[in-house]
């Protein structure tokens, strides 16, 4: 909801010194619905204001809010269709650019995505986010050199930036270096100790690498710190089926199901637990 604070605050400065517009009185209903989580309502007085004055340059804020209620149900083309809007309204809109361009990533089209968040490098070369997102989404294309040079820009600057050290990570392991994968890892262990997110992802790439009692012991740690991702001791629970320590892996596998994993879902593999 942070995003919506940010707008009370640029709404409602100009309220407390004057009698408040048509406009103004729709954002601020609008506002008010969102924090109510009436979103349907939101998105009906966001409109209405904007129908009130039509040429008001804030409309770039309230269509980006109108994408985000589309997206958030789903709908992912109506969403691209504001932030569109937004960018018509104010064609240098980082906000609008980096929303349609996530949105472009939830609906799998990679080549949109990566446009838009060039888009805004090419406005604000230093934004950091975009850079770690068209790094990513390189990487979903496979365009690792690029992933590369984005994720390494941002390691330049900031050498402990977490999501550009865990995507240096996960490319490495993309392109076969595993050791150097690894590497990062270790170093974010030490840089985030008490991140269960870092021994998971380094558990993977150990099973990968068939190191699976370095795994277990990654994975160990992860639930110790996150006991109750589900995710977490499913993972385990399959790395022990690996081992042939089936006692142990029925053992994760009906923790899994206490956290909310079906048990339909593992009566195969259950029953190679016996």
């Amino acid at each position: 909801m942070t995003r919506y604070k940010i707008f009370l605050l640029l709404f409602a400065f100009p309220l407390a010194l004057s009698a408040q517009t048509d406009y103004e009185q729709y954002v601020a209903r609008a506002l008010k619905a969102v924090k109510e989580d009436s979103l349907a309502k939101a998105e009906q007085l966001f409109r209405q204001a904007i129908k009130t004055d039509p040429n008001d340059k804030r409309n770039s804020l309230l269509y980006v809010d109108i994408g985000h209620i589309k997206e958030a149900s789903g709908e992912y083309e109506q969403a691209v269709q504001m932030y569109t809007r937004a960018l018509d309204v104010d064609p240098l809109s980082s906000n609008a650019l980096m929303s349609r361009a996530n949105v472009y990533v939830l609906a799998d089209n990679d080549e949109k995505a990566f446009a838009d968040y060039s888009s805004v490098l090419d406005i604000y070369p230093d934004n950091v986010d975009a850079r770690n997102h068209r790094a990513y989404t390189s990487m979903r294309m496979r365009r690792y050199d690029m992933a590369k040079n984005d994720y390494e820009k941002v390691l330049d600057a900031d050498g402990k930036n977490y999501t550009a050290g865990l995507g240096m990570a996960i490319l490495m392991q993309k392109m076969k270096r595993k050791t150097d994968a690894l590497s990062r890892m270790e170093q974010l262990v030490e840089y985030y100790p008490d991140k269960a997110e870092v021994y998971s992802i380094r558990a993977n790439m150990e099973r990968e690498n068939n190191q699976l009692e370095l795994a277990l012991l990654d994975l160990d740690k992860a639930i110790e710190l996150q006991p109750q991702d589900k995710d977490l001791w499913l993972t385990r629970a399959y790395t022990y089926l690996e081992m042939g320590r089936k006692q142990q892996a029925k053992n994760d596998f009906e923790k899994a199901i206490t956290l909310g994993v079906p048990r339909g879902a593992l009566v195969d593999v259950l029953k190679q637990c016996r």
